[in-house]
């Protein structure tokens, strides 16, 4: 595919598929290079070698390699600045420079310092796609597909001045608005384009640009020349931003400067501190509000349940007094005298008995709220019993009342019914000159 003859020694070195051979003439052997190593994964397109006796091999996929005593000592790539990684054709000339025929273009590098020149439209490249080339004295002679033609080497130098760049649109929520150094916007305009461009450059096949939002990202972004804009959308807002963008030309020569763009989105109101604390107090505020709410219904429903205990403690009271009447009291006393000087021993100790556990049961269930109803009909009982002790065949008691209700959970509170009982007796059977009939009934009403 590819020869090339050793300067200094009598070999010819030859390229072949993934694969790169040299003949010695003196000893008629043929040898490969780098047979146990796996850098030859491409083909070899040209070969050349330099002064310092480095072959150079040129690769449609890997870009260039020098290769030295067996081993590929150094290698250049489109990451290292080359214009294609599909190196076609190599060139060392009387100033140890090497030239690299592309599809991209031709590029020329200083073998001592590594410095690329990129030879474009601008230097009078007709044609991209280089299939050979030669340098003399005076002339670059290149082959392309369209052709032979030359360039005057004295034509081709790097540029020594720096590209500057410029802004020439900014849209703001895509509407066209004043080229500024610095922009403050409300929250809601959060979507930028900037536009830019560099006079230095006659072409805009050949450079580039970087640009960078800090704030956002602070990684460049690089673009070619024919997309020379950058646009952001859903910036946060609450920050300030500063959009930089460089220019950099065919030798690979950067902008001095970037230029700045500062652009401030201010904060939606609902983001700043005032409002924050706002919410913040008025939640507080609500928050104790029902604090102080839920406390004052505690009170009042204590204070209520402190005077409902009291009404109940009254009458209580009233009860108890009311139990104890004097005439009652005094009346049944009597009556027990009436038996002993009647000589009515077993009836005055009847009636004594069912007193006394009358006025036990008065005195042991004063202190409580509720007890059974069954303990209530028993008192009751008693009660009735000394009644009709008292007052003889002048009058007949019925007192009925479910079975069931003596095992029930029903609760009443204590000497409740005894004064009406009693005021039935004082107002009413006691006054009656036939016999009275006293009727008493207890119902349960589940609803």
């Amino acid at each position: 595919r590819s020869l090339a003859n050793d300067r200094f020694e009598p070999v010819i070195w030859i390229g072949q598929p993934s694969k790169l051979l040299h003949y010695n003439f003196d000893t008629k052997e043929l040898h490969p290079v780098l047979e146990h190593g796996n850098l030859m994964k491409s083909h070899i397109l040209d070969i050349v070698q330099a002064e310092d006796s480095a072959i150079w091999v040129g690769t449609p996929t890997q870009g260039i390699k020098a290769i030295k005593n067996g081993e590929v000592v150094l290698h250049l790539t489109q990451a290292e600045g080359l214009s294609s990684n599909n190196c076609k054709a190599l060139f060392v000339d009387q100033s140890s420079r090497l030239w690299v025929g592309t599809d991209k273009g031709i590029d020329r590098i200083d073998l001592a310092s590594l410095e690329i020149t990129k030879i474009t439209e601008a230097h009078g490249l007709l044609q991209e796609n280089v299939t050979d080339l030669y340098v003399d004295a005076t002339d670059l002679w290149v082959g392309t597909i369209d052709g032979l033609f030359k360039i005057p080497t004295a034509s081709i130098q790097p540029s020594n001045s720096p590209p500057p760049v410029y802004l020439s649109t900014v849209k703001i929520m895509e509407r066209d608005t004043i080229v500024a150094g610095r922009y403050t916007l409300r929250h809601s305009q959060n979507s930028l384009y900037f536009q830019f461009h560099s006079p230095h450059f006659k072409d805009r096949k050949n450079g580039h640009f970087k640009f960078r939002l800090i704030g956002l990202d602070s990684n460049w972004i690089t673009t070619p020349l024919t997309e020379n804009y950058a646009r952001f959308t859903g910036v946060p807002p609450g920050e300030t931003y500063q959009f930089e963008v460089v220019a950099t030309n065919a030798d690979g020569l950067a902008s001095k400067e970037p230029l700045r763009v500062e652009v401030q989105i201010l904060q939606p109101f609902w983001q700043k501190g005032w409002f924050q604390i706002m919410v913040v107090n008025s939640l507080l505020a609500i928050l104790a509000f029902f604090i102080l709410r839920n406390r004052r219904r505690r009170r009042l429903a204590q204070e209520k349940e402190k005077q409902q205990a009291q009404r109940i403690l009254a009458l209580r009271g009233y009860a108890l007094r009311s139990q104890m009447n004097p005439h009652f009291i005094y009346n049944t006393l009597n009556a027990i005298l009436y038996f002993l000087t009647q000589n009515e021993r077993e009836s005055a100790t009847i009636y004594l008995s069912k007193f006394s556990r009358l006025i036990r049961y008065i005195f042991d269930h004063s202190n409580y709220n509720l007890i059974p109803v069954s303990e209530e009909i028993e008192f009751l009982k008693t009660y009735l019993a000394l009644e009709k002790l008292r007052f003889r065949e002048k009058v007949s008691i019925d007192f009925d009342y479910p079975s069931d209700l003596l095992s029930s959970d029903w609760q009443v509170p204590p000497l409740l019914i005894q004064p009406l009982i009693e005021n039935s007796f004082k107002h009413g059977l006691f006054h009656k000159k036939s016999t009275g009939h006293l009727n008493i009934r207890f119902e349960a009403d589940t609803n």
